[in-house]
């Protein structure tokens, strides 16, 4: 875990990160992190399009980390792009960690419309 403190705290500049979904994705500087959820309600196959719900500090980063217990090679912002998908809960529902508020928020506007 200390490792991957150090480089969070330590990692001042701009990620690597993928942003979009599937094929759509890109890999973009991001400085910031956001909340992106995606999942299955009930027995239909459609996603939950929520976007972000908001900014993530490096802390945040942190507690997040160890609360799910991810490796830190499986870091869901990394300098080599990857996102990691992690279950909130023990139905299908997912949280997905994407980069650049902002640009989450016009992802989100984009899914809503």
């Amino acid at each position: 875990l200390l490792p991957l403190l150090s480089l969070l705290i330590s990692s001042s500049s701009a990620f690597k990160c993928l942003q979009g979904i599937d094929q759509t994705s890109n890999l973009v500087d991001c400085n910031s992190f956001c909340f992106s959820e995606y999942g299955i309600t009930g027995k239909s196959p459609s996603l939950l399009k929520r976007g972000c719900s908001r900014e993530m500090s490096v802390h945040e980063k942190l507690l997040y980390l160890v609360k799910f217990q991810v490796m830190p090679e499986e870091r869901e912002c990394t300098e080599s792009g990857l996102v990691h998908l992690s279950p909130l809960n023990g139905r299908t529902r997912r949280e997905r960690i994407c980069c650049d508020y902002h640009e989450c928020n016009g992802l989100r506007n984009e899914m809503d419309s």
